[in-house]
């Protein structure tokens, strides 16, 4: 969360420079700890603290069916929240698309990656497009 409000942060900059868009990867690993570092608007800011407690203790959980399972709330809420911040920082001619995408449990449990892609539209239109794929 962190890691994604830098992200926008830095879009915000670059949107201010006129730069180009902004792209990431982020492959989240510790789901419990530093949740005092949430910012604000983050995936957490909607939910009562006993519920974000509860699913960063179950992603972390060595059951693999119940960590993959709370992996995927959170990081697909982490999706929706950054859709929302960034949706604020683009200009009409840049478009964003989210994913979260996965590489083999065999390399690590915390196999679950966020991307996004910010790309400069090759058409202008009035309304900023998003899109948010799980």
């Amino acid at each position: 969360d962190a890691i994604l409000n830098l992200t926008w942060k830095l879009q915000a900059l670059r949107n201010a420079s006129r730069k180009p868009p902004v792209s990431f990867l982020i492959c989240p690993c510790c789901f419990s700890k530093n949740l005092d570092l949430l910012p604000a608007g983050s995936w957490a800011s909607e939910r009562p603290q006993s519920q974000v407690e509860v699913l960063t203790r179950l992603a972390e959980s060595d059951e693999r069916n119940v960590s993959l399972r709370a992996m995927l709330v959170i990081n697909s809420a982490r999706l929706v929240a950054a859709s929302t911040a960034l949706r604020t920082l683009q200009s009409g001619t840049t478009s964003l698309e989210l994913r979260l995408l996965a590489f083999s449990e065999q390399l690590s449990g915390r196999n679950l990656v966020l991307q996004g892609m910010l790309f400069a539209d090759q058409q202008t239109s009035d309304v900023p497009s998003s899109r948010v794929c799980a």
